[in-house]
């Protein structure tokens, strides 16, 4: 195991060769919390709540309510597929996590070119999404690894 419990080192998460840092039948991480995609995608929630706190009170159950639907998303299937634990279920979940990153990117996209999302905190939050799109297409790939379908 590599520092910190991981069975790759850190920087391979974050530089997106999982895939090559891992033999294929390594043990995953077990915990979501030590992931730095987890990671980024809670604090990015947590900032999708911050920011749409300031949206028009008609847009409580509007575009404010699916990007906070979109953002949570993330880091709950991320979350989620590891509390499975089984590779299969952990890849099935990864999907369905970067599929919300896909929602949550065209959402803020819409929400700037609307006016509810100024370029400041759209850029900011476009950055965020853009590092995490690598870190779980890396994470998948080295799951779709494990399962034999």
């Amino acid at each position: 195991m590599a520092g910190d419990g991981f069975p790759f080192p850190l920087h391979a998460a974050r530089s997106g060769s999982i895939h090559s840092e891992l033999g294929p039948r390594s043990r995953a991480v077990r915990d979501h919390r030590r992931l730095e995609v987890w990671r980024l995608a809670h604090e990015t929630c947590v900032r999708v709540f911050q920011v749409t706190r300031g949206f028009p009170s008609r847009e409580r159950y509007g575009l404010a309510a699916e990007l906070r639907r979109s953002a949570t998303s993330v880091p709950s299937n991320i979350a989620e597929g590891y509390g499975r634990g089984t590779p299969r279920e952990i890849r099935q979940f990864l999907r369905i996590a970067s599929g919300s990153l896909s929602e949550l990117d065209e959402q803020l996209l819409i929400a700037r070119d609307v006016g509810l999302l100024d370029d400041v905190a759209y850029d900011e939050l476009e950055a965020r999404v853009r590092r995490q799109r690598p870190m779980l297409w890396s994470l998948r790939r080295y799951f779709e690894g494990l399962c034999d379908d």
